[in-house]
């Protein structure tokens, strides 16, 4: 691969900032103040450009990727950045144990070697001193090289590395703390702190770090049974510890091996773990983790990339052109307006501000550090991307931030006035690797989080995400620009898990908390081939857990509305069973006007009332919505209620979460197919920023026809689009065209024609991933081929077209033939 990069400038990631080293403290020298021994621990022997200066300049750069280096004190974000800095070292301060004989360093954190779960508790505490260092280390705050401070660090590290983080014990039950968390946190305040460390600290630390991450390559040690290849934000974040602690003592070999290990992200991958070429990332072997992992992924590489520039260590590996490409095509489509969507974060949908707004800002931080890498335009189209995503953003400020390096970037984006805000892009993104149609038109963004084998139905570990059941069966994210925190306002605490938007669920009170996060069902995607409208659709063949629930489910992205089809609703379990057409964070003391057929409904708080087959209904401030074929399908129910929780009740893993009540309210409208339902089915019209005035009117010409919805084809034509779009969740169906003109497949798959001008052009996907071909036949036409891809055969005879495709590669993509 040719590599169309340029050389970082050194301090890049430090908007306008010099350089700086660490700060010293002129204060007595304590017990901790012994000279650092200059040899390094491991025998390897040094490069010849790897000279102390050069371990010496990169130590001081990492310094200044964690304080923000030097700062503009009169600036008033800077002094309350550095005041909250300063609070959280006092609060930490007031905990510390001063018992000689500790075993834990804070009095709130108790160290139990008994405990499963012990490195948790020793993770915060780590987290805690970097913090305290990180207040030492920065000009303006009140503990600026305050000596005091430094020793009670160093007292704090030598506890840790003698009781709770020690060579040659084994892990328990959680690797990431071992061999991420700890020693992150602990490089980072030895670095800060590195003129003051003792050789008894430094040999302690870098042994255990060898001990627990001997290969940044692997998680878990070679002894381990669980030992496996690190991959994605993992193994960026391995790369990282163990850089970073071979720059601590000066061990060439730790430092080049981490810089190495860092190709193994510079790839795109066909399986498991890793970046595709249409765009999608995933974690864990099949969970779509852009927002997550792909985040940490993104931003410790272009840390790293940066911190590297111009060492003896420098990223030389021309592969490092798919990290640059991963912005455009993975990052970038998952974004709208700042939020980052939810069906792309795994379980960190239940972490507070981990999701949407959160990760969406620490993707551009990511973004922007990297954008000094490549070519000038390339890079200013990233930064005015940025731009628009903050300059809409409505409910975060990107600059509210403690961190004084993110709040100098971000400034000195936001304030240059060379650059322009680029709007949201329209068209389709189909990421089929992660089973996510991403629709984009002017003012709204959409979204389907579906299921299939490859693609996780949702996920929990660690007791996190504990309501998860039914996220990725067919969850609906529609995005408006009237509200800008739908799913970031507390959404996840405090949304009906059993009612997500999109889903077809049972209503019951024994949901598993086992293992139901698989996929039962093998159709799972859809095809696009115009990059503007889509089919897309899922087969659910079973509930969570297992569940007797199975339907078919479509969604058709068109020009200004979605068309959404289920059928075969079935189950043999004796409990209701709901599709739910809206359910609408209204916030706080949203009143939202809920309008059917002309007549704002009387739907108070604390009402579920049955609306039976109406023409359309609308919501005031998100959509109007259009029934198809309301004599076929279920009836419908409306209900509006306010609910309560805590994030502790969704995640009672993650350390920041407390029992904070959040209330909001909710209207939800949901098609009622009864108890044990048999082949059940509904149809509507979504229309996203709709006037009542203009859903009625679509109520009267939806323009839109149904050809199918039946228990094995779902298809639809738009006259005014010339686009067909068909779902064949079985194999050896048919659907009548109009003219005599019939559209049928041999096996599972999804079809799309779209006019364009006096071309046809027909887009063929394998949305099961499990087929090597598949063959189309459209007959009843005057069309020829005219050209297709490498993958697609075309043969007429008579009037019939059979579009043979060759889909042994199993990715799911949109394969192209062109009639004229």
């Amino acid at each position: 691969m040719t590599s169309h990069h340029r050389p970082l400038p050194r301090r890049s990631l430090l908007i306008g900032a010099a350089s700086t080293g660490a700060v010293l403290s002129t204060g007595a020298m304590s017990r901790w103040a012994a000279p650092l021994a200059a040899a390094p621990l491991a025998a390897a022997p040094l490069a010849a450009a790897a000279t102390d200066a050069a371990y010496a300049a990169l130590r001081s750069a990492w310094v200044d990727v964690l304080t923000g280096g030097p700062q503009d004190l009169g600036d008033p974000d800077v002094q309350a950045a550095i005041t909250q800095r300063d609070t959280a070292t006092a609060n930490a301060l007031a905990l510390v144990d001063p018992d000689p004989n500790r075993t834990a360093v804070f009095t709130d954190i108790p160290y139990n070697p008994a405990d499963t779960l012990r490195s948790r508790g020793v993770a915060q505490s780590c987290s805690r001193i970097k913090a305290m260092a990180l207040s030492w280390a920065t000009e303006g705050s009140s503990y600026y090289g305050d000596a005091a401070l430094r020793d009670t660090m160093l007292d704090a590290v030598d506890t840790v590395l003698t009781h709770n983080y020690v060579a040659g014990e084994p892990e328990d039950d959680s690797w990431y703390n071992h061999e991420i968390a700890i020693p992150q946190y602990l490089n980072d305040a030895l670095t800060i702190l590195h003129a003051h460390v003792g050789s008894s600290i430094m040999q302690r630390h870098t042994a255990a770090v060898d001990w627990f991450v001997p290969d940044p390559r692997y998680n878990y040690p070679p002894s381990h049974p669980k030992h496996k290849l690190s991959t994605g934000g993992n193994r960026v974040d391995l790369c990282e510890v163990v850089i970073i602690r071979g720059a601590l003592d000066h061990t060439e070999a730790r430092v080049a091996d981490g810089r190495d290990a860092l190709s193994g992200v510079f790839e795109y991958t066909t399986s498991g773990d890793g970046y595709y070429r249409d765009g999608g990332f995933i974690q864990h072997t099949s969970i779509p983790y852009t927002g997550t992992y792909g985040r940490v992924l993104l931003q410790g590489a272009a840390t790293l990339i940066t911190l590297l520039a111009g060492t003896p260590w420098e990223v030389t590996d021309p592969d490092v052109e798919i990290m640059f490409d991963a912005v455009e095509n993975c990052y970038a489509p998952t974004i709208f307006d700042n939020q980052l969507f939810s069906n792309m974060c795994g379980r960190a949908v239940s972490r507070k501000n981990s999701v949407e707004h959160g990760p969406a800002i620490s993707i551009a931080d990511g973004i922007l550090t990297l954008a000094g890498a490549v070519g000038a335009s390339r890079a200013k189209a990233w930064r005015e991307m940025c731009v628009g995503w903050f300059t809409r953003d409505e409910f975060v400020d990107p600059t509210a931030t403690s961190d004084l390096r993110r709040l100098a970037l971000f400034k000195g984006l936001m304030n240059d006035a060379g650059l322009t805000p680029t709007p949201e892009p329209v068209g389709h993104r189909l990421m089929s690797s992660v089973a996510r149609p991403i629709h984009r038109r002017d003012g709204w963004a959409f979204t389907v989080a579906m299921a299939r084998e490859g693609v996780h139905g949702a996920y929990e570990a660690n007791r996190e995400n504990q309501h998860g059941w039914y996220q990725n069966r067919g969850a609906t994210y529609l995005y408006v620009r009237t509200d800008n925190a739908q799913f970031s306002d507390a959404y996840w605490p405090t949304v009906d898990p059993l009612r997500l938007p999109g889903t077809t669920a049972q209503r019951r009170d024994d949901m598993p908390d086992g293992d139901w996060r698989k996929a039962y069902g093998h159709f799972g995607g859809g095809a696009c081939v115009d990059g503007e409208f889509a089919a897309t659709g899922m087969r659910m063949s079973k509930g969570p857990g297992g569940h007797s629930l199975s339907a078919l489910k479509s969604w058709f992205c068109l020009d200004d509305c979605i068309v959404a089809l289920g059928t075969k609703i079935t189950s043999t379990e004796n409990y209701t069973v709901q599709s739910v057409l809206e359910n609408r964070n209204l916030h706080e003391t949203g009143t939202n006007a809920l309008t059917v057929d002309g007549e704002v409904f009387p739907l108070g708080l604390g009402d579920d009332e049955y609306l039976g087959r109406p023409g359309w209904l609308h919501l005031e401030d998100v959509a109007g919505y259009v029934l198809l074929d309301a004599a076929n399908g279920s009836p419908l129910r409306a209900a509006r209620e306010e609910r309560t929780a805590t994030w502790l009740d969704i995640n009672p893993y993650w350390s920041t979460h407390d029992d904070t009540p959040y209330t909001r309210r909710y209207v939800t409208v949901y098609f009622g197919h009864g108890r044990a339902p048999t082949n059940r089915e509904y149809g509507y019209l979504l229309l996203p920023g709709a006037t009542p005035a203009e859903t009625a009117a679509r109520a009267a010409d939806p323009g839109v026809e149904i050809l199918a919805k039946t228990t094995n084809v779902h298809a639809i034509h738009v006259p005014h689009l010339g686009f067909t779009g068909a779902n064949f969740f079985s194999g050896g169906y048919t659907v009548q065209l109009g003219g005599g003109a019939t559209l049928g497949t041999d096996k599972n798959a999804s079809v799309v024609l779209s006019q364009q001008g006096n071309e046809l052009w027909v887009g063929v996907a394998n949305a099961t991933h499990r087929l090597d071909s598949v063959t189309v036949t459209l007959s009843g036409t005057s069309y020829s081929p005219s050209s297709s891809d490498p993958t697609v055969q075309v043969s007429k005879s008579g009037r019939t077209i059979t579009i043979t495709v060759d889909t042994s590669a199993r990715d799911g993509r949109t394969h192209r033939a062109i009639l004229v």
